[in-house]
């Protein structure tokens, strides 16, 4: 019997592809998910329809891929929980993206749950950073995760007018 983590490997390649651009490979890995989905492992099944509703966000329908990644979150019980969790954050991250920003923070939020109770505080961090900062930070400059110090080009102009150059 193959293991889940074998079977899913397509999952984080789609993911990969979306963040590179690479629509072609997305469709290549929805293509063998879905060969390998059936009603004994659902889980393919699911994850194929996820990666597609981030497809179809890339090429800009957001209100198919909403719709979509609606269906695949009300399935939580066909995927285990970090798929699921993996599926909120999509979820949260499409809001986001069509302009729904308390939707996008509710299933934002529900990812960063889950993904604690399952002790992930890396990808747990990456929800807060989709969110825009964790809960009760502050909000300081684009990066509040980094050194609140003054930045690279403050800092360089900074030397450059301590030297006496304008």
């Amino acid at each position: 019997m193959v293991e889940l983590e074998q079977l899913l490997w397509a999952v984080d390649y789609a993911d990969a592809a979306l963040q590179e651009g690479a629509l072609d490979e997305v469709h290549t890995a929805i293509t063998f998910l879905r060969r390998q989905g059936n009603p004994e492992r659902p889980e393919a099944t699911v994850a194929a329809d996820r990666c597609e509703a981030l497809l179809k966000a890339a090429r800009g329908d957001l209100d198919g891929a909403l719709a979509d990644l609606t269906k695949v979150v009300e399935q939580a019980a066909s995927e285990c929980p970090f798929e699921s969790a993996r599926s909120r954050l999509a979820l949260g991250q499409v809001y986001r993206r069509a302009g729904y920003k308390s939707r996008a923070n509710e299933a934002l939020v529900a990812a960063a749950a889950a993904l604690d109770d399952l002790g992930i505080p890396r990808s747990m961090g990456r929800t807060r950073t989709k969110r825009g900062r964790p809960s009760g930070a502050a909000r300081v400059g684009k990066h509040p995760d980094k050194d609140r110090g003054p930045s690279c080009r403050t800092r360089r102009i900074g030397a450059v007018e301590s030297r006496g150059r304008r």
